[in-house]
């Protein structure tokens, strides 16, 4: 087949495309953390794409060659930042320039709508990738360090949570949401403060930045909405030798200016 390698906006049959190039180039625990991994992901992307006018602040792109696709990027507006969720390029395709000229579509992009920075996150252990960003203006604002919860907490907090008032604010929505897409937010109150849980498929919660000392009571509270759940924890700083905390691995935040802001 001739290679004439078109960078073009994604439609709904590349789809299927998309997802079989980003679960084939990560490692599977790593994919198994992360949306591409629900049931209903080919779904939900096609509905980022389709129809165009739903989505004015998401975009996908993807690098084709005739029917063949060959990568992608997925970007979209967060506050004052275009973020880079994903750009990915087929292992058979790497070192042809796909991946420079997916980045120039939604740099341009951001460009137009007047957003002054880009953002993405890259593991610290890739360091082609991170490399390669740094090469390309980017520099690192920041770290999110990955954890898996014990399975449940005890200990510190014994006892908390359980005598306060719990409630799940939007169940009937995110029931509905899990069962289209495989993944949820949940916004549950613990005596009066909130937390946005995350539901990935059938095997995780997933925690962003909560404080350490509210963890074992938060825990032993998730375990009794869901007790086959293991707990995926983020956070933007390291909680160092604690036996409670599998650590699995570290992404960077990288930043760089965009256009003339």
């Amino acid at each position: 087949m001739p290679e004439k390698i078109e960078i073009r906006a994604a439609s709904r049959l590349d789809v299927p495309a998309i997802v079989a190039l980003y679960r084939g180039g990560f490692a599977p625990a790593f994919v198994a953390r992360t949306i591409f991994s629900a049931s209903g992901i080919v779904n939900y992307l096609e509905n980022i794409i389709d129809p165009p006018l739903a989505n004015l602040y998401e975009r996908l792109w993807v690098a084709a060659n005739g029917p063949a696709i060959l990568g992608f990027a997925h970007v979209r507006v967060l506050g004052d930042s275009l973020h880079l969720n994903n750009v990915v390029v087929g292992r058979k395709f790497q070192g042809r320039g796909i991946g420079a000229r997916l980045f120039n579509e939604f740099t341009s992009w951001g460009d137009r709508l007047k957003v002054p920075r880009l953002t993405l996150d890259v593991e610290a252990e890739n360091l082609k990738a991170s490399n390669w960003y740094s090469r390309s203006g980017f520099a690192t604002t920041g770290h999110q360090f990955f954890y898996e919860v014990s399975d449940p907490i005890h200990g510190e907090g014994e006892g908390q949570g359980d005598a306060a008032e719990i409630s799940l604010d939007n169940w009937v929505e995110v029931q509905a949401w899990q069962r289209l897409y495989g993944f949820s937010n949940i916004r549950l109150q613990v005596g009066g403060k909130v937390y946005t849980v995350g539901r990935l498929g059938r095997k995780l919660f997933r925690l962003v930045d909560i404080p350490v000392g509210e963890i074992p009571a938060l825990s032993r509270i998730l375990k009794k909405i869901d007790a086959a759940r293991k707990i995926l924890l983020l956070r933007s700083s390291e909680i160092g030798a604690d036996r409670r905390y599998e650590f699995l691995w570290i992404t960077l935040r990288m930043t760089k200016r965009l256009g003339s802001g």
